[in-house]
Parts: C-alpha cells; sequence; structure tokens
C-alpha cells in the first residue's frame, strides 16, 4: 500500500521503505489452503496452494494494479485484500475461486484488512493527508464487511509525533486487534487494542523493529519477525514469539548475516506449524521463498522441492 507495502519494511533490504502488512487472525480448526501473493510480470497477483505444495492457483490477472496484503474470511469463502492502483489503493473482496469481486473503498488511500472471527467486521488502515504534513493521519479503522459504518479504532496523532500503523490482526476470539505501530526506519513494535478503542499496550521493545504480527489459534501467543532496517548491517530478520500479556519473548529462528531473512507468515490453523517467507538479498532486490516450520522454529523446510516464490501469507481454516 503505497509507503507501506509489506515488501517495503517487513521483508526487504535496508534501501528499502517504511512498510506493513496486514494479518488474519489463524482460528483453530484443521488445515485448509495457503493464500499469499507474488509479482508476475509488471503486477503482484494473489495466488492459494494447498500445506503440501500442490494445487496452486492464480486468484487475480489485474493488469492495471497489485493485488497485495490478503486474508481469508473465517469460513474461508471469500478473501480481503488491497488493491494497489497509481492514484490510490483500496479494499476489495472476492470468492475464494476470484470471482464476485467487489469493492468496498473506492476513493482514498485504505489496505491491509483482516477479517473479525465472526466475519462481520473488517479492520484495516486508512491514510488521510500527506505524509511530514500536519494534516498526515494514520489509523486503523472499523467497517463492516460490505464497506459501511466505517469508524476508527485508533487515536489521532499527537502534534510533531508522526506514527504509522498496520498489520491488524482481531484475536481468535474478537475482542482484541494487534497491530505494529512505525515511528521511524529504525522504531516499530507490537501493540494490542480492544475493539472498543481502549486498553492499548505496548508488547514488544521499539529496537526490536517488530512487524506482522500474528495470533496463535489459541489466542495464548503473537508470532512476528524483525526487520532488517532496525539492525546493524549484516544482521538478519528473524521470526520471534511472545506471550500475549508481553511476556516470553523468543526468538524462534536463527538466521544470520543480512543476507538469509524470514518473515512472519501465518499459523496453521492446528496451531502445530507456521507457514513463512524466506528471503535472500539480491542486486535486484529481495527473493522470496514460501516456507514451513514447526510452531517452535525446527523442522523448517521449503513448501515444495521446487522453490515457491511469493510472501504475505495467510492460513485457511478447512470448513
Amino acid at each position: 500500500m503505497r509507503k507501506l507495502s509489506i515488501t517495503a519494511v517487513a521483508v526487504a533490504a535496508a534501501a528499502l521503505t517504511v512498510a506493513a502488512i496486514p494479518s488474519q487472525a489463524t482460528l483453530p480448526g484443521r488445515n485448509g489452503r495457503l493464500l499469499y501473493e507474488n509479482t508476475v510480470g509488471k503486477h503482484v497477483q494473489l495466488f492459494s496452494i494447498r500445506p503440501d505444495g500442490t494445487g496452486q492457483r492464480q486468484l487475480t490477472h489485474f493488469a492495471n494494479s497489485d493485488s497485495v496484503n490478503s486474508a481469508w474470511s473465517p469460513d474461508g469463502s471469500r478473501v480481503a485484500f488491497e488493491r494497489d492502483f497509481a492514484d490510490h489503493a483500496a479494499i476489495f473482496t472476492m470468492n475464494a475461486d476470484g470471482s464476485d469481486l467487489r469493492s468496498l473503498t473506492p476513493t482514498g488511500l485504505q489496505g491491509m484488512p483482516a477479517y473479525s472471527p465472526d466475519g462481520a467486521t473488517i479492520v484495516y488502515d486508512h491514510t488521510l493527508g500527506e505524509e511530514g504534513k500536519p494534516s498526515f493521519d494514520d489509523a486503523l479503522w472499523l467497517m463492516d464487511t460490505a464497506g459501511g459504518n466505517q469508524r476508527r479504532l485508533t487515536a489521532r496523532q499527537t502534534a510533531g509525533h508522526q506514527k504509522i500503523e498496520g498489520h491488524p490482526e482481531f484475536s481468535p476470539d474478537g475482542r482484541q486487534v494487534a497491530f505494529a505501530r512505525t515511528e521511524s526506519d529504525t522504531r516499530s513494535a507490537v501493540f494490542v487494542i480492544n475493539v472498543d478503542g481502549t486498553g492499548e499496550r505496548q508488547l514488544t521493545p521499539w529496537e526490536l523493529g517488530a512487524n506482522m504480527p500474528h495470533w496463535s489459534p489459541d489466542a495464548r501467543r503473537i508470532a512476528f519477525n524483525s526487520y532488517p532496517d532496525a539492525h546493524p548491517k549484516g544482521v538478519s530478520s528473524n521470526v520471534y514469539v511472545v506471550t500475549a500479556d508481553g511476556t516470553g519473548l523468543h526468538r524462534i529462528t536463527g538466521l544470520r548475516g543480512g543476507n538469509r531473512n524470514a518473515g512472519m507468515g501465518s499459523w496453521s490453523p492446528d496451531g502445530r506449524r507456521i507457514a513463512f517467507p524466506q528471503w535472500t538479498v539480491e542486486k535486484d532486490g529481495p527473493h522470496f521463498s514460501l516456507y514451513l516450520m514447526n510452531a517452535d522454529g525446527t523442522g523448517i523446510r521449503p513448501l515444495r522441492s521446487t522453490p515457491t516464490p511469493g510472501h504475505v501469507i495467510d492460513w485457511a481454516r478447512r470448513p
């Protein structure tokens, strides 16, 4: 999404700008299909695939825009996503096979949508004004799944203190939203807030550069990744886990050197695995591929024997 695309921060080299991604709560259940994005020609398109690496499907085929930051509905029947045009960013929904495309926010800058567990509400990032100007306002908002009843969730920034908020995700019980707040290229942290806008609290230190928070299906833990810009040159991005009360912070991937990096993707509905992107920094930019690991960081392996380019992953619950 404009200045905040996932490829810019959470999963990019230091030369890229601050990024943000949406997140979708993984609800308990049987493991369904993975949703992810990848560049095809000049634009980014959405795909789905089974967790065993079979049945890959391309869901979007846009020639005038990028389809990014996608999330499954709780029953896996629809997908909400951000569509980036040259002059605006909008939230769309569609069926799981790419049909029945609907625009929810036809004007302005909106993106990074995620469904509530009951499927009735979407949380998203909403930007007003020009970045760096006093009128700039970036915050999380809520709306119903038809695009109506739009209302603010997080507070407006205070004078002289610019913030960017993204990656919102409802907790599995629907009572809270986890998100990342970014204040600079090297300051980003995970927060949670009640759905009525009260009780905001910070879970991770600014210096870690936390992004892409995802609740575990049992709501006890939140996984996220650090990003390269928050670290000295030569330090890799890795996946971390923290309990929902902010304790027990620990790293579960151990990549080093800055060239190979890991980003957070999505918990499996059964809570046993995590799908995530791993990438290397090349001269032409980051090269992403889909991986799986156990929830404790062990057993890392590619999604399939041949590389599967992609990132920004969401794991559906199978009906």
